[in-house]
């Protein structure tokens, strides 16, 4: 059988391609997400905001009660919107409050704010900060990618004597 050093590049090159594209993909993944905003609750009523988190990425949760209280519900995407288990709560919360959850797996992870007055409205201004951890797919990625590069150069090289 023939050796075409041509058609092997090819090979390998389209091999390199896809995976950089796929390393374009987890690097996009991996940019985080913040919200921050200044909510009025209506009594016996929620906020719900969620983020899609990895195990082990930090969310860095800060609320200011400017009038009422409220209690945080943290569901992960199994329990919500009919809550069973909460993976966190926070009772009673009527002035500033900050926290970081670090989600034990991966998950689509919601936020519930929940004013259980029957009367009066609460107003809170929440600064959610998600930041995403760097990850280990990334690295591989990499790796795999310099490795099909170093295949391609080696093969250029010999190809050339």
């Amino acid at each position: 059988m023939k050796y075409n050093k041509l058609n092997v590049e090819r090979i390998l090159l389209g091999i390199l391609l896809l995976y950089l594209i796929s390393l374009l993909g987890t690097i996009s993944e991996a940019s985080g997400k913040t919200v921050s905003e200044t909510v009025t609750i209506q009594p016996v009523s929620h906020h719900v905001v969620s983020f899609k988190m990895r195990k082990n990425d930090p969310l860095e949760i800060s609320i200011q009660v400017l009038s009422g209280k409220i209690d945080l519900y943290i569901f992960n995407s199994e329990n919500y919107p009919i809550p069973t288990y909460y993976e966190r709560l926070f009772y009673d919360i009527y002035s500033t409050f900050s926290t970081t959850f670090d989600a034990p797996y991966t998950d689509t992870w919601y936020l519930e704010f929940w004013n259980g007055d029957n009367a009066n409205t609460a107003q809170i201004t929440i600064t959610l900060e998600h930041v995403q951890t760097f990850l280990t797919n990334t690295i591989t990625h990499l790796s795999v990618g310099l490795g099909f590069l170093a295949v391609i150069i080696v093969i250029n090289f010999i190809g050339k004597k």
